[in-house]
């Protein structure tokens, strides 16, 4: 994963098929953070985080702004909507960082303040 259309490829993937759209672009031992939750490490353990904390979630929908690839360090900038079942869409801005190996990514960091999604904050 070198290249910015192959992340413009796995947001859409990730938009349109939810957390297992992710899958395939994540090597097995992927270690991945979401805002202040911990660190968890491979695919079930990522699922089972998403599960957790976004059962108000039905989908997302991201706007990249910008990707930046310097050899195996890939950041990206941009907005995402969390379309919630009570029909409310909450967009926020968020910034990712990854690192790539063997042309999959092996960490995958997300910065964002999801605190009004997940009911901990009021909408701005």
């Amino acid at each position: 994963m070198k290249s910015k259309k192959q992340f413009v490829d796995m947001f859409s993937a990730l938009d349109s098929q939810g957390i297992h759209g992710l899958f395939p672009y994540l090597n097995d031992d992927v270690r991945f953070r979401f805002a202040s939750y911990p660190e968890v490490r491979g695919h079930q353990p990522i699922k089972a985080l998403w599960e957790g904390m976004s059962t108000s979630v039905i989908k997302l929908q991201h706007h990249l702004d910008e990707i930046f690839i310097h050899d195996n360090l890939v950041s990206c900038y941009g907005l995402v909507t969390y379309h919630l079942q009570s029909g409310q869409q909450i967009s926020v801005p968020f910034a990712n960082r990854f690192v790539i190996n063997n042309d999959k990514i092996s960490e995958y960091h997300i910065y964002v303040d999801a605190s009004a999604v997940l009911g901990i904050a009021p909408v701005a």
